[in-house]
């Protein structure tokens, strides 16, 4: 292993329950109410509307301006270097879904990497960062020992599934948790000759990005008369889920640490995708070869011991300073 960037004067983050602050500038990272300049990881589908003035590419502050208008907005290109007074910023192509970041940060010979979410599918990307003082990573998956099972694998489990519920007549409901998975799903759809019908929350996003869905003005797709697949969004209580039958079964695509706890019941069919990959991780901490490593989020300190001998300090961030009990 190379020998570490020696740390002149490394950044101090102090974290707060809206996001993080880069101590003594101007920046935070994942702030989301009122902040004068705030780095967006992601398009979060939750929570309350955006106040802050965001750094974020161009697709994330599109999906954004899907839920809330009037959004004060700053677009950035990935690989593309640029300075905000004495900072200078970078975003990588990591994250967890189309048009998400990582942001590399540089002052005075210090550097730090922020990554919110790392998963299997960002490994292409590792061998593009470079080596840095300070790594943060978001701590959300509640199990940092996950290595994500393959997705693609997963991935033709559930198609074959979702084909033989249709090769015996019927109508399956497929419930999913966020916006990624969906377009995956119903890119796959198109290649089948199903009527589909899609929850209007997901039509906002045809024709956006690299990862358009394509679906048309009409909500129902393909050439039977019938509608024989439905997909719509998670509910936000097991008492809004479908009753499952024969005729229309439902199945579940669960994303851990997105998607509602909710524990299957008869008639109900699951397939796992993590957003966190512990392999992922290491690889990653291993190119960029950190002093130091803290984690951020409600499992910060699970996180910490997981990974604590991944650099010569890793640490959780505790909100005000308060330890918790993860």
């Amino acid at each position: 292993m190379s020998q570490r960037p020696k740390v002149s004067d490394p950044f101090k983050l102090v974290a707060t329950a809206d996001g993080l602050q880069i101590a003594d500038t101007l920046l935070w990272l994942d702030a989301k109410q009122g902040k004068a300049l705030s780095f967006l990881s992601h398009c979060p589908f939750q929570g309350k509307k955006i106040t802050s003035q965001i750094l974020a590419t161009e697709e994330t502050i599109g999906r954004l301006g899907f839920f809330q208008k009037g959004i004060k907005a700053l677009s950035c290109q990935y690989r593309r270097p640029f300075s905000i007074g004495s900072l200078s910023l970078e975003l990588f192509p990591i994250g967890p879904s189309g048009g998400s970041a990582a942001l590399l940060v540089k002052q005075k010979g210090a550097s730090l990497l922020y990554i919110s979410q790392i998963g299997a599918g960002d490994t292409e990307w590792i061998e593009a960062l470079p080596q840095v003082n300070q790594v943060v990573v978001g701590a959300y998956c509640p199990n940092p020992k996950v290595t994500s099972v393959d997705f693609d694998t997963e991935w033709q489990r559930f198609l074959l599934h979702v084909q033989g519920v249709l090769a015996v007549q019927g109508s399956p409901v497929i419930l999913v948790p966020e916006l990624e998975l969906t377009q995956k799903l119903l890119q796959a759809l198109d290649g089948l000759d199903v009527a589909v019908q899609s929850h209007p929350r997901f039509e906002k996003f045809h024709g956006f990005g690299s990862h358009a869905l394509g679906l048309g003005s009409k909500r129902t797709r393909g050439s039977r008369s019938r509608t024989e697949i439905q997909v719509i969004p998670f509910p936000t209580s097991r008492q809004k889920i479908p009753l499952s039958s024969p005729e229309h079964p439902v199945v579940m695509l669960v994303q851990e640490g997105v998607s509602p706890k909710f524990r299957p019941i008869a008639g109900e069919t699951v397939f796992h995708f993590s957003g966190f990959c512990n392999k992922t991780c290491k690889q990653m901490f291993k190119q960029t070869n950190p002093e130091r490593i803290y984690f951020a989020g409600p499992y910060a300190l699970r996180y910490a011991k997981v990974f604590s001998r991944c650099a010569p300090v890793v640490a959780p961030l505790f909100v005000n300073q308060q330890p918790s009990l993860f």
